[in-house]
């Protein structure tokens, strides 16, 4: 009976698992699919720089707006498994609006630039709330590089297909709400778990939590860094185009494959092990771009292929880590809504703030960048060395005692 038992709750948390895996994947590729529709649309039609900030400026602030608010507001409801459900639905007759805009006006991208980015800020931390509700500390970090890759894999084959022609990109951003929706519905559960009845905490109070600030500085000097060197890394020392588009592909494939890595070896391992080990594999990134600076022809290429391998595996890490574990993490029994809206916000902002301060980065000569970038990484790493892991202790030497007793058992059947 008991072990019938067990079975039926493993049978009923594979399901749930695997509906917020396709939950949290479907909404990231539609986010992601909308952005890069929106920005490739720019790019077309070779809008001056002002209007490019100001596009990409509304889509960003609308967000973040959207994002703050809404969680006051959802503190309220006990139960958010209905707001989702219709964030959900309405999102699914929402992508079809682009089919009724005039994408190739300025007016037209502003309007769903804005309207997509609200909608993403409005919806958001409940998706990322009921994720780190619904999932244990043992299994978050694995069921988020799972659904990275779902992501990776996603967002590559649907924008193949999605290409230029706005009524296939409107479709195709339907169905995959739709996608997201259904199983949802049927088996997402309306009961929230490891729901705390005390009252929510604040914004105040998150940001004044010592394990948070010690994972959310280093987090913010990564996003530094990151926009900070952006224009080299992205056009380094005048190498051949496709060179440096084929780096970009290897990348992508790099970070799929780091951040299905880092989900399972942060259920084993701990959380704050595999941040430090993200910011080492940036800093040799970073420093062997560096060098390549200074180089030229074969040097400068294999430079840039090694940085390529190092930053996939730091954004793969960094993906899985800061972007959907850590603070479902530190919220414990508490709402994490609010949590992950602060986590989110310097990767949110990075895009508008690479494009703000592109200019005035570009005339830093790249040697200088690299070694502040150096700087920086080195400052940032330094909290995490004082940061508490996450993971709970008794957690990970449990898995260690597995590890050794498989390993015990391997030496001992060799021996035989």
């Amino acid at each position: 009976m008991s072990k019938m038992l067990r079975l039926g709750n493993a049978s009923a948390d594979s399901r749930a698992s695997t509906v917020y895996i396709v939950l949290i994947g479907t909404t990231f590729i539609w986010y992601f699919l909308e952005f890069n529709f929106i920005k490739n649309a720019m790019a077309q039609l070779n809008f001056p720089y002002s209007v490019t900030l100001a596009i990409i400026g509304t889509h960003v602030g609308a967000m973040a707006t959207a994002a703050l608010l809404i969680t006051i507001v959802t503190d309220k409801a006990r139960n958010r498994f209905s707001f989702v459900c219709g964030w959900l639905l309405f999102g699914a007759f929402l992508s079809l609006l682009p089919i009724f805009l005039p994408l190739e006006t300025q007016l037209g991208l502003e309007l769903a630039s804005g309207v997509f980015g609200a909608y993403m800020g409005l919806g958001m931390p409940a998706t990322m709330g009921l994720f780190a509700a619904k999932t244990k500390y043992e299994n978050r970090a694995k069921l988020a590089g799972i659904a990275f890759l779902l992501i990776g894999l996603g967002w590559f084959s649907l924008g193949t297909i999605v290409g230029d022609n706005t009524q296939t990109f409107s479709l195709v951003l339907a169905a995959i709400r739709l996608v997201g929706f259904f199983p949802f519905l049927l088996l997402g559960g309306r009961n929230e778990e490891n729901e705390l009845v005390e009252k929510p905490p604040t914004y105040r109070s998150i940001i004044e939590k010592r394990p948070f600030l010690l994972y959310f500085l280093p987090w913010i000097t990564f996003s530094l860094v990151n926009f900070l060197t952006m224009p080299f890394s992205n056009a380094p020392f005048g190498l051949n185009q496709n060179l440096v588009n084929f780096s970009i592909t290897i990348e992508n494939v790099f970070i799929a494959i780091s951040a299905l890595a880092t989900g399972f070896l942060a259920g084993m391992f701990g959380r704050r092990r595999l941040a430090i080990f993200g910011f080492v594999m940036l800093g040799l990134g970073y420093g062997t771009l560096g060098f390549s600076s200074i180089a030229l022809g074969l040097t400068a290429a294999i430079g840039l292929l090694f940085y390529t391998v190092m930053d996939g595996i730091a954004w793969g890490v960094f993906y899985v880590i800061f972007l959907f574990t850590l603070w479902g993490d530190i919220a414990q029994n508490h709402r994490s809504d609010k949590f992950y809206v602060i986590g989110a916000m310097p990767y949110l902002c990075s895009d508008f703030m690479q494009l703000w301060l592109h200019p005035y980065v570009a005339l830093i000569p790249s040697a200088a960048i690299f070694s502040l970038a150096s700087v920086l990484l080195f400052l940032g790493v330094a909290p995490l060395f004082y940061a508490p892991e996450t993971l709970p202790e008794e957690m990970i030497k449990s898995r260690e005692m597995q590890m050794y007793i498989a390993e015990a058992e391997k030496v001992k059947h060799k021996q035989r």
